[in-house]
C-alpha cells in the first residue's frame, strides 16, 4: 500500500480560558446567588436531576449586573478564538447549583450557536462535566478502537472536563453534554449560557 495518509475531519471546537483574580469576587458572588435563591425558591427543571436552576434569565437580575459586566467581558475574550464574522447576543444566562447527589443529564442547547458555562464554586468530587461526541454511528465505531490511537488523536467518543474555579468553556450548542454526581456535602456552583450568532 502507498501514499497511506490519516487525516482526521470535522472536529468540534472548544474555548476555555481562566477568570483573572477570579477569588476576589467569588465569595461576593456565592453569597448573591444563594440571596437570589432564596428570593427565587422555585427550581427550573430542564437537565438537572436535583438541585436548583434559576430560570433562563435568572443572572440578568438587577443584584448580578456588577459581576454581570466582568463575565460578559471574559465571554468576548474567549469568544474570539471562533474567528466568527458576526456579533452573537446573549440571550440567557442561568445560574445552576448541584446539591450533594444532583447532576445534569446528557442534553443539548437547541436554538443556541454556542454556550458555556463559569464555574464558581467547585468542591471536591463535586462532578465532571463531561463531553460526548454527536455522531452515534462514530460513537459505535471509536468504542471498539484503539485507546491509545484515540488519545494520540483525540478522537475520544467521549472527554471529560475537571471543572476548576473561575474557569470557563465556551463550546458548539450541538455538542452532547452533561454533569457528574455531586458526591460533596458543599454545592456545586455555576453560571451557564447561550449565545446566538446574529
Amino acid at each position: 500500500m502507498e501514499n497511506i495518509k490519516n487525516t482526521f475531519y470535522l472536529p468540534s471546537q472548544v474555548v476555555s480560558g481562566d477568570i483573572e483574580n477570579f477569588n476576589e469576587i467569588k465569595n461576593e458572588l456565592i453569597e448573591l446567588i444563594y440571596r437570589y435563591k432564596e428570593k427565587n425558591p422555585k427550581s427550573s427543571i430542564i437537565s438537572n436531576k436535583g438541585g436548583w436552576q434559576s430560570d433562563r434569565e435568572g443572572f440578568f437580575a438587577p443584584m448580578f449586573s456588577n459581576h454581570l459586566e466582568l463575565i460578559k467581558k471574559e465571554i468576548t475574550q474567549l469568544i474570539k478564538e471562533y474567528k466568527f464574522i458576526t456579533d452573537l447576543d446573549l440571550p440567557s444566562m442561568w445560574i445552576n447549583i448541584n446539591s450533594k447527589y444532583s447532576y445534569n443529564i446528557r442534553h443539548i442547547h437547541p436554538g443556541a450557536s454556542v454556550s458555556g458555562v463559569l464555574w464558581i464554586q467547585v468542591p471536591e468530587n463535586s462532578g465532571d462535566f463531561v463531553f460526548e461526541m454527536p455522531d452515534l454511528f462514530n460513537y459505535t465505531l471509536l468504542s471498539k478502537t484503539s485507546n491509545q490511537h484515540l488519545i494520540q488523536n483525540n478522537l475520544m467518543p467521549a472527554w471529560g472536563i475537571k471543572p476548576k474555579e473561575g474557569s470557563m468553556v465556551i463550546f458548539p450548542s450541538y455538542l452532547p453534554h452533561y454533569v457528574d454526581q455531586n458526591q460533596n456535602d458543599e454545592d456545586r456552583i455555576s453560571v451557564s449560557f447561550n449565545l446566538i450568532l446574529k
